[in-house]
């Protein structure tokens, strides 16, 4: 091996893809993952609804000049809760000419569960006359989605060169199953 090759693998150990006249190294990995609440209040209703997002970072170096671009898809994965069906929410592309670089994808918003505690001021008295004050409280859970996790497939010259996930099981299912991805593209 190259001692140019082998010093790029020790500083960017990830994965290196070989094209005639060119080779680039990919490294992923998650930038952000946020999960806040959403209160809302009106009377005597008060709501929170979870709102998760997600990041990923693909980091790119290329030795020599490449033949072909690179093209980067990034595929958001999602859960709905009550029916634990998995589907892609939302994908993006990118085109890799060859150098060295970062690509961030950004996931949209997803959100989750809804919690609704409804209280309502209840009045009662006891057969000597004295009167209670009290709140009787109502609470249901609607579920919704949870993020799962992310997909990332790397094509040169229109082939599957690499597919990583921050998931094994999601890395799993896209090799498993490309058209999954595939029709992802083609509905967005």
């Amino acid at each position: 091996m190259p001692r140019s090759v082998l010093l790029s693998l020790l500083l960017f150990p990830t994965f290196a893809f070989a094209q005639a006249g060119g080779q680039v190294y990919f490294s992923t990995r998650t930038t952000q993952t946020s999960k806040r609440e959403v209160v809302q209040s009106t009377g005597s209703i008060r709501q929170t609804q979870t709102v998760r997002s997600l990041g990923v970072l693909v980091e790119y170096r290329s030795i020599r000049p490449v033949r072909a671009p690179y093209e980067v898809q990034c595929f958001f994965v999602a859960k709905d809760e009550a029916t634990r069906e998995r589907f892609i929410y939302y994908c993006e592309t990118a085109r890799v000419e060859g150098g060295n670089g970062k690509l961030e994808f950004h996931a949209k918003s997803l959100k989750g569960s809804t919690k609704t505690v409804t209280s309502i001021p209840v009045t009662a008295a006891t057969d000597s006359g004295e009167t209670y004050l009290g709140t009787a409280t109502a609470i249901s859970e609607t579920p919704g989605l949870k993020m799962d996790g992310w997909i990332v497939r790397i094509l040169s010259e229109g082939k599957v060169v690499q597919i990583d996930s921050n998931q094994a099981h999601l890395r799993a299912l896209a090799q498993d199953d490309p058209e999954w991805l595939d029709d992802a593209l083609k509905g967005r």
